[in-house]
């Protein structure tokens, strides 16, 4: 499953790159209002698209005429009450907050700090999934020699690494490579909670990653509002230096998890 996963994300990383990148230039070539509306008519023809698949479609017409939003809602709120559910909810937030609070201010700081363009900064980003499509090459070589726990640990570690470089970078390329690392680092880690999330409620599964994505989603929101009062009170320094110390703090306490877990799994001697 984490192989299958890290394959899956490859569409996800093509449309980050592709997205930054067109963002850095519409801004530059338009404004910064240019971005939301070529992002509300691709999103406004995505949702006509859904509309008609599910209509055309009997399996998904028949899945979603069989329960209501109320009860998708309850369904969600019963799996608050299971401690693992919890665990993998906090640590997803957790960490979409450090890894994403300081990402989006990556190309702010290559413009203010290193005089790249807009354009040039947002075509910089495409480092980052250049990292996850570097680990999704190898997913099924790695995943089986480090393992889970292994994994969390790399990814957390490489991350914190990386940010470090971020606030050392003495100049634009040298925040490629840092770019790159974050990449690996994040997809390493995040493949591990997916793969978790999937199979965290195996009786509610449509729930339980509704749920993930619900708190990786807010996570997100909160870490960018925080950062970017940060950068706006004391610059982008803070904000690289707490995603470089938290991740991997974040890393080994959801390791330490994990262990103890599996050690709960084992069957008595």
């Amino acid at each position: 499953r984490q192989a299958t996963i890290a394959r899956y994300l490859i569409g996800q990383m093509f449309g980050v790159a592709a997205g930054a990148s067109a963002a850095g230039w519409l801004a530059e070539a338009f404004s910064w209002r240019a971005i939301f509306v070529v992002l509300g008519v691709l999103y406004l023809v995505i949702g006509a698209l859904l509309w008609r698949e599910q209509r055309s479609d009997a399996r998904l017409a028949a899945r979603g005429a069989g329960g209501s939003l109320a009860n998708a809602f309850r369904r969600m709120g019963a799996l608050l009450s299971n401690a693992w559910v919890r665990v993998l909810l906090a640590t997803v937030f957790v960490e979409a907050g450090l890894a994403n609070g300081a990402f989006v201010f990556i190309a702010w700081d290559l413009h203010h700090r290193h005089g790249v363009s807009l354009g040039a900064s947002g075509t910089f980003l495409a480092a980052f999934p250049l990292g996850g499509l570097l680990y999704a090459a190898v997913a099924g070589r790695v995943v089986p020699a480090l393992g889970e726990r292994g994994m969390v640990l790399a990814g957390g570690g490489l991350l914190g690494l990386s940010y470090f470089g971020m606030l050392f970078a003495p100049s634009a390329p040298w925040v490629l490579p840092c770019l790159t690392g974050i990449g690996i680092g994040l997809y390493m880690m995040h493949n591990t909670l997916q793969v978790n999330a999937t199979q965290m409620a195996p009786d509610a599964r449509g729930a339980a990653v509704a749920l993930f994505a619900f708190f990786l989603f807010t996570g997100q929101s909160v870490g960018i509002w925080l950062g970017a009062r940060a950068v706006d009170a004391w610059g982008v320094t803070p904000v690289f230096a707490v995603a470089a110390i938290g991740l991997p703090l974040l890393a080994l306490d959801f390791r330490r998890r994990l262990a103890r877990r599996a050690a709960q799994a084992q069957p008595a001697l």
